[in-house]
């Protein structure tokens, strides 16, 4: 196909870091897809373990393969920032290097799209670790009142009820351009997709989806979100403490914070800051930690206020945040640890 006059129907932002393996079987679902009409938007992020090759490979036998290279490491959110710049499908979707999807992704999607002349189409994903699979619950169903509808969605993910899996969705471009929507800095902050997200449900006005599993999300133990080395961004509580922060900015910004603030404290808010002292607690001692969570508690005096807001009573029907909640609030209470030696 001649691609230089045909027109693009979907672009498809991938940003790449050292995949590995798994690499080419994303490539093969994308060269694949039984949608033609479409371009593989490849941004090279400085790989070192010879992605770069085997995108350039691909790149030689396929016409619809853009490539793009960082001139320094940018990770994964200003990378697909680069893809957002230069895509020139009617509707852009996203995928992670390490992940693949079926082939008939793009098309389904696409076509339901057209269909329901949707700003945003979702579908549901597949769930791969240690070898096992299992689908992720279907999403809530759509109310028809777009107001009523979105923020039912904003309230679905501060909650973790509805999925965050942006990647499972495409979005119009038109879309993406006319509200500005970009993916925050990645090597600063966590949950840049995540931000994404709920801006997306913010603004759209019509959002469809598809009951197909078209996605496979790949959790390997060596990924960002799932390594434990202390030099790695996304072990810091700071990183989640940003994450926060944008959020709530947002939220307020859309003036929507006031509304959601007890669901966003109860989810959101507890989940990120209960997993950061996780991430402090793989990276040090427990006194260290705690001295850690301290500083961090004085640097950032508002979100601890509203942590501290949270009742017991509106915990009980969720074992795990109740958990999470009591050994986040116990560590809290220890004495914070004195000497050379923590």
């Amino acid at each position: 196909m001649n691609m230089s006059t045909a027109q693009h129907k979907v672009s498809i932002i991938v940003p790449v870091y050292n995949p590995g393996k798994h690499f080419k079987k994303l490539l093969n679902s994308l060269v694949n897809q039984t949608l033609k009409e479409i371009e593989i938007i490849i941004v090279l992020d400085c790989p070192t373990d010879g992605s770069d090759k085997v995108a350039e490979n691909f790149a030689a036998k396929d016409r619809r393969i853009v490539i793009i290279r960082n001139s320094q490491n940018m990770h994964a959110g200003l990378s697909r920032n680069e893809g957002l710049k230069v895509a020139k499908g009617e509707y852009v979707g996203f995928m992670d290097a390490d992940d693949w999807c079926d082939e008939k992704k793009y098309e389904i999607l696409y076509n339901e799209a057209k269909i329901s002349n949707a700003d945003i189409v979702r579908n549901r994903s597949l769930r791969v670790f240690n070898n096992n699979k299992y689908t992720y619950s279907e999403n809530p169903p759509l109310q028809k009142n777009v107001k009523e509808r979105n923020m039912f969605m904003l309230r679905g993910l501060v909650t973790r009820r509805q999925s965050n899996m942006f990647w499972s969705n495409i979005y119009r471009n038109d879309f993406i351009k006319r509200h500005k929507l970009s993916f925050i800095d990645s090597r600063k902050t966590r949950a840049e997709d995540f931000l994404f997200l709920l801006q997306c449900f913010f603004y759209a006005e019509i959002i469809s989806e598809v009951h197909d599993s078209l996605d496979t999300y790949n959790i390997l133990p060596t990924s960002l979100c799932h390594s434990h080395t202390a030099d790695n961004l996304y072990l810091s509580m700071n990183s989640s403490i940003a994450s926060l922060y944008n959020t709530i900015n947002f939220l307020r910004e859309a003036e929507v914070y006031d509304t959601i603030i007890r669901d966003f404290r109860n989810n959101e808010l507890l989940i990120r800051m209960y997993s950061g002292f996780c991430n402090l607690r793989t990276c040090y001692p427990l006194k260290k930690a705690i001295v850690e969570l301290h500083k961090i508690k004085k640097e950032h005096t508002e979100l601890f206020l509203e942590f501290n807001k949270i009742k017991i009573k509106d915990l009980i029907k969720n074992r795990k945040r109740l958990q999470q909640f009591i050994l986040l609030k116990s560590a809290l209470l220890l004495p914070v640890p004195q000497g050379k030696r923590v």
